[in-house]
């Protein structure tokens, strides 16, 4: 019984000998990944479609089906015909510093590069300041170039996109993106997107010209995030613009406003002068423009693209 044990492992390593690792020759082994080197960006504009024409010109392909996916911003340019200015929201949390969206672009060349990543952080403080006290209302000192910014404490860590810059434009994904969608100057809503896909165009080597992020919102994020942030932009409207909301149905809302218009709409039951998440979350006009339209693994989503420019910027990634 040894002796037929010992033959059979003798039988074994000889069989397998030809194909260790050890006798593969240095020459057939795979390459090393290249070195990528690391640059730094911060947004400094984000546009908030507010046409069907624009959704599409932000938006990107999420399920290969040949077709741009952007149904919310389908819904912002909906939401800006109702006196919603997402645009001046947005462009105000990036001028005040509300907002401090953080781009690392890890690459080889951005003329063609086989592997290339980018990786989105939320930024803190910001060096310098990006107003120059109450009485500065343009703002955007942190956005000259030449920014210094901390990562927040609580950033999300999602792994970087990975895909290839081909003729100085970058594709990549799909993976997780972590980012704020400016509903509101004030509270700008942190969402996850799923299958998120980047597609990114360099102004000038040190500078992206123009950058679309696009990927979808889960349901638990739109009925927790999304539909919360709509609320209170409705409800900002109201205070603003009615007077008596003790006094429903007419709530002394001034005619032709915002607010009058968000009551009209969605103060359905019971009428108080308010409007609820549960109200918007029923009504059938707003469960016709948040339902999910794609299915990214498995699950269904709400398809998002924005259009992005950004400029240098130093930080230390986590």
């Amino acid at each position: 019984m040894w002796m037929r044990a010992t033959v059979l492992w003798l039988l074994i390593a000889a069989a397998c000998g030809s194909d260790s690792p050890d006798t593969i020759p240095i020459d057939a082994r795979p390459d090393s990944p290249p070195a990528l080197s690391h640059y730094h960006y911060v947004v400094d504009s984000i546009t908030i479609p507010t046409t069907s024409a624009q959704a599409h010109e932000n938006g990107l392909d999420l399920n290969g089906n040949g077709t741009i996916d952007n149904q919310l911003g389908m819904v912002m340019g909906a939401l800006t015909g109702q006196g919603i200015d997402l645009q001046s929201a947005a462009t105000t949390a990036i001028g005040h510093g509300t907002v401090n969206q953080l781009v690392e672009l890890r690459t080889t060349s951005f003329g063609d590069a086989a592997v290339a990543e980018l990786a989105i952080y939320s930024g803190a403080a910001a060096s310098p300041a990006a107003c120059d006290g109450p009485s500065d209302t343009t703002c955007r000192h942190h956005l000259d170039g030449n920014g210094a910014f901390s990562i927040a404490t609580d950033a999300a860590t999602d792994l970087p996109l990975e895909g290839a810059f081909t003729a100085g434009t970058l594709v990549a994904g799909p993976g997780r993106l972590t980012l704020f969608v400016p509903f509101s100057d004030r509270l700008p809503v942190q969402i996850t997107l799923v299958g998120a896909r980047v597609s990114a165009t360099m102004a000038a080597p040190s500078t992206l010209g123009r950058l679309v992020l696009a990927g979808a919102v889960t349901q638990p994020d739109i009925d927790a995030k999304l539909l919360p942030a709509l609320r209170d932009i409705e409800m900002a409207n109201v205070m603003r613009d009615c007077t008596a909301l003790l006094n429903p149905p007419s709530c002394g809302c001034a005619s032709n406003t915002a607010g009058k218009t968000a009551l009209m709409l969605f103060d359905i039951s019971p009428t108080d002068c308010s409007v609820t998440v549960d109200e918007l979350s029923t009504n059938p006009a707003i469960r016709s423009l948040f339902a999910p339209d794609v299915v990214i693994d498995g699950q269904r989503a709400l398809s998002l693209g924005l259009g992005m420019t950004a400029v240098p910027a130093t930080f230390n990634p986590p």
